[in-house]
């Protein structure tokens, strides 16, 4: 499964007004993707590059599609909670985020496992997805059922049959 993105896309900032194109798209474990925008160049500074802005991608409104080349990305190669191992560092964790970039590179993220709760939280790091070896992978997980939690509502056909 390849993750939808919006890379070349227009982009708008609904909270801060910034506009630009996406270059980066960038998806967490957590289920909270982000999007990298590039703006243009100003008239007064034509020669200054302005800073890619990342931004959480539920407050972006997406224009038409650019011009601009964006490559075609393969199926992932690795899944949130894979343990990999940089090839160059050693580096071990799991796969806590994985982002595409318009260039075509695919990053992502490892954060170390924590052993003991004494220990100091490290952040993780990112890798080109070329530099990792899987050593595990993740394990089934039990989806969590959201039936019967919070406020009165009606039942689903589904759960009154259960």
């Amino acid at each position: 499964m390849t993750r939808e993105h919006k890379l070349g896309y227009e982009a708008e900032d609904t909270i801060s007004g910034v506009k630009g194109v996406v270059t980066a798209h960038y998806f967490m474990w957590y289920n909270s993707p982000r999007v990298g925008i590039q703006p243009k160049a100003t008239k007064d500074k034509p020669n200054e590059v302005p800073d890619v802005q990342e931004i959480d991608e539920h407050v972006m409104k997406f224009g038409k599609k650019s011009d601009l080349k964006v490559p075609q990305f393969a199926a992932e190669i690795y899944e949130f909670g894979d343990e990999c191992t940089d090839s160059v560092t050693g580096y071990k964790g799991q796969v806590a985020a994985i982002c595409y970039y318009i260039s075509g590179c695919v990053h992502v993220c490892l954060t170390p496992k924590h052993t003991d709760k004494k220990e100091k939280f490290q952040a993780g790091v990112w890798f080109a997805q070329e530099r990792l070896d899987l050593v595990k992978p993740k394990k089934k997980r039990k989806v969590q059922s959201f039936a019967g939690i919070g406020g009165p509502r009606e039942s689903s056909a589904k759960e009154k049959a259960i």
